[in-house]
């Protein structure tokens, strides 16, 4: 079932991906319409927490606030489908990095560094770190149940030379890594 869940979605999802991105935002603005206007999902939920988030906040602004986020919400997704496709020079122009070589100088000088990030941005597209970092980049992921689609997207977020790394074993391979014990980790 899982693989023929896969043979299905796959070819699908590899199609939308190659898709210019002008398009994808266009099909973002129509699943917007779709998720907030007709089906309305989870929008109660997310105006419940506005509401408990920004209690000094008009309904109104709460409103305005709510629609930005599923706005944002299906860009993610859109941007997210992209990624399996997206190529070294697309991801260069599309996702910046500020001061990369800050980060550099601790690295040139032997040091451990941890980056840590807001989900500001579609962190999907974190996985270009390595062509601006000069050292190699761990992350943390949630492994997926369906092992197709584990590897498929394992591999797309690898594709720049992230090291992927499932959650629960992520603390133990950043000790082993900044304890300067990194043979295993860079054999996974």
């Amino acid at each position: 079932m899982q693989f023929l869940l896969f043979a299905i979605s796959y070819p699908l999802i590899w199609m939308l991906s190659r898709t210019p991105m002008r398009l994808l935002y266009l099909l973002s603005d129509v699943l917007y319409f779709l998720i907030y206007h007709v089906f309305r999902y989870r929008k109660q939920v997310v105006l419940e927490n506005l509401q408990l988030a920004f209690p000094d906040k008009t309904q109104k602004e709460r409103t305005a606030i709510s629609k930005k986020f599923f706005s944002h919400f299906t860009d993610l997704f859109v941007e997210s489908i992209k990624a399996f496709s997206i190529s070294e020079k697309e991801i260069r122009k599309r996702y910046a990095y500020k001061n990369p070589e800050l980060v550099n100088l601790y690295f040139k000088k032997q040091r451990s560094v941890a980056l840590v990030g807001a989900h500001q941005a579609n962190w999907e597209w974190s996985i270009s770190l390595p062509l601006v970092l000069n050292n190699p980049i761990y992350g943390a992921y949630t492994k997926l149940s369906n092992p197709y689609f584990e590897k498929w997207v394992r591999a797309s977020r690898e594709k720049f030379g992230c090291i992927g790394y499932k959650t629960s074993e992520m603390v133990k391979g950043m000790h082993e890594r900044f304890s300067g014990n990194d043979q295993e980790l860079i054999s996974y």
